[in-house]
């Protein structure tokens, strides 16, 4: 194999580099004219904008920057009067919006285009067709916000507490001070309101070494729950739940249990509750897999007598280790309506949660020899300690926490 010099790169890199340089800018955008045969008008001209910034005198570039900015308009305001004849105001908006911005970005932009004056080409300023929406995008928005806000009101009257507040809300969108439309917002909002109470799951798994795992899953279920922001659930805490139970003359919420949950349910003014079970936590920690290894073959060396590289032959003789730890949580929960005593979901949940890692050992020999399908199993890091039980535990149940938050805010947000 030929050794490479400094004078080789040297000679070869400039070479590259220029190629690279012209080939950079012939031809139009590829991307931008695959986007614009497939009629994404918008994206071609954004990505062209950008090309444009970096090389404002690329002719061709320029000339299909005039195609799609033409294409784009077009076919943004067909579309934004499809959404205005179908009575989508917030789809017409939200088209308009885009147009507005797009048109603002291709006048910002710089470029010089190639005209022929007295026979002579030169380069001139030149400027890309913009398109003024301003007028209509203000009357859209205020006929927008005015037709939410009657909807507001309509499903107000109707007592459809949820869908007046979400109306209010949109209309709050466009302006958030608009007549009284975030007190009507708020207020309906609470009407529409259900607290959720999540019970400590009982832990039946027979493993209390990992701590008070059913106090734990519930209130990460809550703290998850709370953190996806739902607009008309409020999700009770324990501490919370037995301050009202309390004020009803209970001693404390391990009062409430299925059977009793619609009659506690009804004094305190908790809409739902959630009840589960931890049946099993099953930890695993298997003793490490090794594997021994014995490679045969050449490596290329470089001869300095014979000026060249040779092959030499060689072995090498290793050994894969495969180390892991596992736990396997499952759990089951049931949510119970108080005002039918229906219970509305249930389900077994299984969730698994492991750490490995994997290194290689050269016990004898050449580690070059060592095939790429090995070392693609050793882990960053090699050899290290392995995560505890207890956080291969706890990470199990805040996965199941999660899992379950996103299906109880699903379940009552809608």
């Amino acid at each position: 194999m030929k050794k490479f010099t400094g004078k080789t790169i040297y000679l070869v890199v400039p070479f590259v580099l220029i190629f690279f340089a012209l080939s950079a800018f012939a031809g139009e955008d590829g991307k931008a004219k695959d986007a614009y045969k497939k009629g994404q008008y918008e994206f071609a001209v954004k990505r062209l904008a950008q090309k444009l910034r970096d090389k404002d005198d690329h002719q061709d570039n320029i000339r299909l920057m005039e195609k799609c900015v033409k294409a784009a308009y077009t076919s943004g305001l067909r579309e934004a009067e499809d959404f205005e004849m179908n009575g989508d105001l917030d789809g017409a908006v939200d088209k308009y919006t885009r147009l507005r911005d797009l048109s603002y970005e291709v006048s910002m932009l710089t470029v010089y285009k190639e005209v022929k004056i007295n026979g002579d080409k030169r380069k001139q300023l030149h400027n890309f067709e913009t398109i003024d929406v301003t007028n209509t995008l203000k009357e859209l928005r205020r006929a927008a916000l005015n037709d939410h806000y009657e909807n507001g009101l309509f499903f107000e009257q109707q007592k459809d507490w949820r869908r007046a507040a979400v109306a209010y809300r949109h209309a709050r969108a466009y302006q958030q001070n608009y007549k009284d439309v975030a007190v009507r917002y708020e207020a309906c909002r609470k009407k529409g309101m259900i607290k959720i109470a999540v019970m400590p799951f009982d832990n039946l798994s027979g493993h209390y070494e990992f701590g008070a795992m059913g106090d734990y899953l519930s209130a990460q279920i809550v703290s998850s729950s709370i953190d996806a922001n739902p607009e008309f659930i409020q999700f009770i805490s324990r501490e919370y739940l037995d301050q009202l139970l309390s004020e009803q003359g209970f001693q404390s919420s391990d009062v409430v249990d299925p059977q009793s949950a619609v009659k506690i349910g009804k004094m305190i003014g908790v809409h739902g509750f959630v009840f589960g079970k931890i049946y099993s936590i099953i930890p695993n920690t298997p003793p490490d897999l090794k594997a021994n290894y014995n490679k045969q073959g050449t490596i290329k060396v470089y001869d300095e007598d014979k000026k060249k590289s040779i092959k030499v032959p060689t072995f090498c003789n290793y050994t894969v280790i495969e180390r892991s730890r596992s736990v396997r949580v499952q759990a089951s929960y049931q949510v119970i309506l108080v005002e039918t005593g229906e219970i509305v979901s249930s389900e077994t949940l299984t969730q698994d949660q492991r750490d490995a890692c994997s290194w290689i050992i050269v016990n004898r020999g050449n580690e070059e020899l060592i095939p790429r399908n090995h070392r693609n199993k050793v882990t960053p890091g090699g050899q290290r300690q392995l995560s505890a039980t207890e956080m291969l535990v706890s990470d199990a149940a805040m996965t199941m926490a999660k899992q379950l938050a996103e299906k109880l805010v699903a379940r009552f947000e809608s």
